[in-house]
């Protein structure tokens, strides 16, 4: 059994509990662990959806590269509430525990208008991402 997520305490949102309520919405439990198509995703949804705001990413590379965004998957998994899949470290996954410790102690940071632009997120984001080999 995996260890119960941790996240700070506080009210203020920062960029992970950004990404964290998105994953909260994400109907299945794993998402692709390739950088660029994350990072991709995200920066092109940012231009429809003022929630991605926190991230920025850079322009001219090879792809958009946001380092908070990267931050965030890292801060995510440190707290747990997300990890990574053996043995290639290709594939994340969220648990359902994880889902509901972000429902209960994330998602209060946020709007009802914010709550469904990371839902809606999640939908696109899971459409691109979600699907793992």
């Amino acid at each position: 059994m995996a260890a119960s997520p941790k996240l700070r305490e506080g009210m203020e949102q920062v960029p992970s509990d950004i990404l964290a309520g998105i994953l909260r919405f994400l109907k299945g439990s794993r998402f692709s662990g390739d950088p660029e198509k994350i990072h991709s995703t995200i920066a092109r949804l940012q231009r429809h959806y003022s929630i991605l705001d926190a991230f920025t990413f850079t322009r001219g590379d090879v792809y958009p590269f946001s380092r908070l965004l990267e931050d965030s998957l890292s801060i995510l998994q440190r707290s747990r509430v997300i990890g990574m899949e053996n043995p290639d470290y290709d594939t994340y996954r969220v648990e359902e525990e994880s889902k509901e410790f972000v429902a209960e102690n994330v998602l209060g940071r946020f709007s009802d208008e914010q709550r469904q632009q990371l839902q809606e997120v999640a939908e696109i984001f899971e459409a691109e991402c979600g699907k793992v080999s």
